[in-house]
């Protein structure tokens, strides 16, 4: 049971130590224990609180400072302050069958005293309760008066004992700290790509070996030819992100080898199984779930994902690893990043061609997560591009939502009048339009009216006249055109700013396309009657 405790323990204090977190009052009823036997630390609030001594008085009772570094209770924290509380647990449990409460208050008061007392402690532990000397030698490691002296919660990762610990609980950290050949630093620089490879594989385990090879191979695969070596360097790295999953830094310089690699397959069409497979995307979605207030790493990631999300196969599995929630999270917390939101917004274009995808981005909230970015870098073209592209995907799915109709609206037309020249822009902006006023009659007087300074007919209008000659844009002006023109009474709005004049023109100059010249004839019969 000691062993468990303990292992689990020191992970999670790795763990928090990484992310620059110090517990600051870890002690037994902030641990819980779970129905399955693992531990759960709990009152993370405090590492905050404890910033502040007047609050840290307030909140931190006297009885509660008998697991305290004695550093702590003159308000200097660091890591090994959690290790000191850590090592006053474990003490605890040992001698819980042979102390009373009031003995143990005391012996962890004298701890931090006098080291003889815990010294006769660990004999009496050994002698009387079986309690081997390795476990023993570990306390002695992590109850040094002097912090300078203190174990690390890292530097307990690599004693053979708590390797034990680390293993009978199942940890990944087992093998953090195995032996490194001396200068591995500068072999990892001198190694070609197979050599790089072999060197992670053998020292998967090691997480500095990782990041550094993972350095080494962002700037491979961004300057050398690796054509050959795609697989073999997807998985390398897909591994050392599962065998490192609290590692920030590596994380980082994982997403960067995949979005070269990425990169490399969309500039030669390649379609690749390894790079495009379940297991790297659930390890870079992992990643973002990991580490989803990071804005470094999503931006990262996130561009990885809109280039992986032209593969057919990645679009499935971003629906069912919890991918498309991740980009929508990322999209609506971030939307200051325009890197992120044109990221987010082109693949999420992509992703809503599958029914079951769009499904999820409408439960996620993803709509309005794209017009908050929209209209907060209308003065951006390429992300209004990104922006209009994915609500004009969304609309062939029918998700958008009644609530959502008139603030589209605005932000559309907003678009077209901005960048009229854009034919991504109109095209897609005319294709939502339509699809919203089928619905809506109050979206057809506010595409129709626009507001006291502007005519959304006349808007569209001299869209056709920039955009004549492209006939995917006068398609989707004529299908808007179309729609508007069921309404009877907007038809004499229509009238009256000339639309028949401009119709009739289009089917002159379009007259062998059927869809164009279907959409219209019915349109100037009823404009005719």
């Amino acid at each position: 049971m000691v062993k468990t405790f303990l292992g689990q323990m020191v992970e999670a204090l790795v763990y928090l130590h990484k992310q620059n977190i110090i517990h600051r009052n870890l002690k037994p009823t902030n641990i819980l224990l779970a129905f399955d036997f693992t531990y759960i630390i709990t009152d993370l609030m405090v590492s905050t609180l404890m910033k502040d001594e007047m609050k840290a008085n307030i909140r931190i009772k006297d009885g509660a400072k008998s697991w305290m570094a004695p550093e702590a209770l003159e308000f200097e924290f660091s890591e090994k302050s959690d290790v000191w509380s850590l090592g006053c647990i474990v003490l605890e449990m040992m001698t819980c069958g042979m102390l009373t409460t009031i003995q143990r208050t005391s012996l962890l008061q004298n701890l931090r005293k006098d080291c003889h007392y815990l010294e006769k402690a660990l004999q009496r532990l050994q002698n009387k309760a079986g309690y081997s000397a390795n476990l023993c030698s570990v306390l002695l490691k992590m109850l040094k008066i002097n912090p300078e002296e203190r174990s690390t919660a890292l530097e307990l990762v690599g004693i053979p004992f708590i390797k034990e610990c680390l293993a009978v609980c199942g940890s990944s950290l087992t093998g953090t700290h195995e032996f490194l050949p001396p200068g591995y630093i500068e072999i990892i620089r001198e190694h070609d790509t197979d050599e790089l490879i072999e060197f992670m594989q053998k020292y998967i385990n090691a997480e500095e070996t990782q990041v550094s090879a993972l350095k080494r191979f962002v700037l491979i695969t961004a300057e050398e030819d690796v054509l050959p070596y795609v697989s073999e360097i997807a998985h390398a790295t897909v591994c050392a992100m599962k065998a490192h999953p609290d590692c920030l830094e590596l994380k980082l310089e994982a997403c960067r080898v995949l979005g070269n690699l990425a990169n490399l397959a969309l500039e030669q069409n390649l379609n690749n199984l390894v790079l495009f497979s379940d297991q790297t995307v659930s390890s870079v979605v992992g990643a973002m779930q990991s580490y989803h207030d990071n804005e470094e790493l999503l931006s990262i990631a996130c561009h990885l994902l809109m280039m992986m999300s032209g593969n057919e196969m990645v679009v499935e599995l971003l629906g069912n690893v919890g991918g498309i929630v991740e980009i929508v999270e990322a999209l609506r917390n971030f939307t200051n990043d325009r890197g992120i939101c044109s990221s987010c917004c082109w693949t999420l274009w992509s992703l809503a061609v599958n029914k079951n995808n769009a499904g999820i981005i409408a439960e996620a909230n993803g709509i309005s997560a794209v017009c908050d970015a929209l209209q907060k870098h209308l003065d951006d073209e390429e992300l209004v591009e990104s922006a209009t592209s994915a609500l004009w995907a969304l609309s062939l799915q029918g998700i958008l939502t009644e609530d959502q109709y008139e603030a589209t609206t605005s932000l559309l037309l907003d678009a077209v009048r901005i960048y009229p020249e854009s034919n991504v822009i109109v095209k897609n902006a005319s294709f939502v339009l339509a699809s919203l006023v089928r619905l809506s009659e109050l979206v057809v007087f506010k595409t129709a009216l626009m507001d006291s300074e502007h005519s959304g007919i006349s808007l569209m209008m001299d869209s056709y006249r920039l955009h004549c000659d492209d006939p995917e844009v006068v398609e989707s002006i004529c299908l808007l055109f179309s729609e508007m023109a069921q309404y009877d009474d907007i038809v004499p709005e229509l009238v009256s700013q000339n639309v028949q004049e401009v119709l009739n023109e289009i089917i002159i100059k379009f007259a062998s396309n059927e869809d164009i010249v279907s959409l219209l004839e019915p349109v100037l019969l009823r404009m005719q009657t």
